[in-house]
């Protein structure tokens, strides 16, 4: 494996431990569980697999665990994200109903694609086939990136640092990774083998994104992110901030 390899890998493993323990450190792990979960599970993933990528990079047990370890990682992480955002930022007032249905519809994707991936032995094998599914998968995590947006405009919903981090950092992700699998599909095949790279790249933004959105302290710990107003003239209160208090 070459520097341009190691050097990539080794920031997003050391992107991700840091974020996990600052979230710890600063209890923002209690308040966001799936999504510092799952990326400590990316985290632990990486940093195990790393001694099998270094010596078998050039064999086809890379191809089966990479493609094992990132779909894994693909799944756990559009569900950490999207349920912390959903959780938080629609558990109230008229969005309520929507952030229900959307856990939902989250859910049921999550478990369908798991499904279909675990059914299909030696599809790691098949560079198309992987290609497709993340394709499809990806169009999926897009759409509901994009209803969310939509309904936080509906709703009047003002999201938190945290959260607006999370929901930033995934969207870059999904949207360079749509644009890096349609070159893939379509470009040349001397100019679409770098695409993966490129994508794997876009994934440090991301987490670069998630280190320093969530570097801070939570000033809250509270399930919700904010009161909803019912007759739409009192802004809605901001996520996880404190509340104003009158000293005498």
């Amino acid at each position: 494996m070459n520097l341009l390899f190691e050097v990539p890998y080794w920031y997003g493993v050391f992107a991700r431990g840091a974020t996990v323990g600052r979230g710890f450190s600063t209890g923002a792990a209690r308040i966001f569980p799936l999504f510092y979960l799952q990326l400590a599970f990316t985290f632990l993933v990486d940093l195990s697999l790393h001694p099998i990528y270094h010596r078998y990079y050039t064999s086809p047990t890379y191809a089966r665990l990479y493609w094992i370890a990132q779909f894994a990682t693909m799944v756990t992480a559009a569900w950490g994200v999207l349920f912390e955002v959903i959780r938080h930022g629609f558990a109230r007032g008229r969005a309520k109903t929507f952030g229900r249905v959307a856990l939902s519809i989250l859910t049921i994707v999550v478990i369908v694609c798991g499904v279909l991936w675990s059914s299909r032995p030696g599809i790691y094998a098949d560079t198309t086939r992987n290609t497709v599914l993340e394709r499809d998968f990806r169009c999926f995590e897009a759409f509901l990136i994009m209803s969310l947006l939509a309904a936080r405009s509906y709703f009047r919903v003002q999201l938190s640092k945290q959260l607006k981090a999370l929901l930033l950092g995934l969207g870059v992700y999904v949207g360079f990774s749509l644009l890096f699998l349609a070159g893939t599909s379509y470009a040349p095949k001397s100019i679409g083998d770098r695409f993966p790279f490129f994508q794997s790249s876009s994934y440090l933004v991301c987490v670069t994104i998630w280190l320093f959105g969530l570097w801070s302290k939570p000033s809250r710990t509270s399930k919700f992110a904010q009161n909803f107003p019912q007759n739409g003239t009192r802004k809605p209160e901001l996520a996880l901030q404190p509340k104003q208090t009158v000293s005498s």
